[in-house]
Order: structure tokens, then sequence, then C-alpha cells
């Protein structure tokens, strides 16, 4: 499996907000077998990475797929994402509607109830676009430092996430 993660919603250990399973499951008959196995899948999944990489490779590209994975979700996680990345593209008004979608969803989990209550305090900065990217980038460095992940400097989606936001995000 190969899979995305948005490190703004980080709440402990790794997961996926997007997830593909590359091949069916791969049983054990003998050594040689399974390490060509192994190493074969180890290959697909390096190459999934980069498509993943290069499919989500600007914060504008990122927003529009989860702005489609929203359409007709009620998933909270799935709203919160939303929220973010209308944020994140300056909108306003879409990151306060994804924001109100949370507030009535019931939240049957911890994660959704973390998730519930993030959204409430992102909700108050959500008019200040500015305002609001400080508070994701703060979330996103957080998130790679918990989980030890290279410094942001290091990657190409940090001067993106920093940069002004416009109108490319349409979604």
């Amino acid at each position: 499996m190969v899979g995305v993660m948005w490190l703004w919603s980080h709440h402990g250990g790794f997961r996926f907000d997007l997830v593909r399973r590359l091949e069916r499951f791969i049983s054990f008959r003998n050594k040689s077998q399974f390490e060509r196995e192994a190493h074969r899948l180890a290959q697909r999944a390096a190459e999934a990475v980069i498509e993943q990489r290069t499919k989500y490779s600007s914060v504008e590209d990122a927003a529009n797929a989860i702005f489609n994975a929203v359409a007709h979700s009620t998933d909270i996680g799935t709203l919160y994402d939303a929220a973010v990345a209308a944020g994140v593209c300056g909108d306003v008004d879409r990151t306060m509607e994804f924001f109100a979608r949370i507030a009535v969803e019931p939240q049957r989990t911890a994660r959704e109830q973390a998730l519930a209550a993030d959204a409430a305090v992102l909700a108050k900065d959500a008019a200040d676009p500015a305002v609001f990217r400080l508070a994701i980038e703060h979330r996103v460095l957080e998130s790679r430092r918990e989980l030890r992940l290279p410094a942001v400097s290091d990657l190409h989606l940090a001067t993106e996430l920093l940069a002004e936001p416009d109108d490319s995000c349409a979604g």
C-alpha cells in the first residue's frame, strides 16, 4: 500500500489520508520466491511514491484532490482536510463552510473529536489567511518533528506552503 499523509492533521503516529493498494497479498512459499516478490513489491512501491509526489507536487494539486474527495463526504477527517486546504489557498468562505459542516457531524471516535476541536480553534483564525497559514505551518512543522521527518527546509512544498495564497486552488 502507498499513501499520502497531510501533516496538518497529525494526531499521533503515521496514517494515510489517501491510500491505495498496489497489489494483492503475496504468500510465502519459499525464501527465493519471497525475496523476488519482496524486491519487486519494493520497486513498485518506490515507483508509486514518485507518482504520488508528482501528482501532489503543489498545494493546489493536493487541495484539488481533497476538494474532489469531499464533494459528498460527511467524514470529519476529509472535511477537516478540505477546510485546511481551502484556508491555505486563501478561500475563507469555503474554509468556514467546511468547518461548519464539521460542527454538525457526529464525532464517533477520539480522532474525530480531536479534529472537531482543532477545527473550532482554526476557525477563529480563518478570516485572516496569513494568520491561518501560519497556524497550519506550525502544525506541519510540529508533525514533522514528532514523526522524525526531514526538516521542512529540505522539501519543495515548504516554499509553496509559505507563499502567498492565490486563486489557483479552484477545485
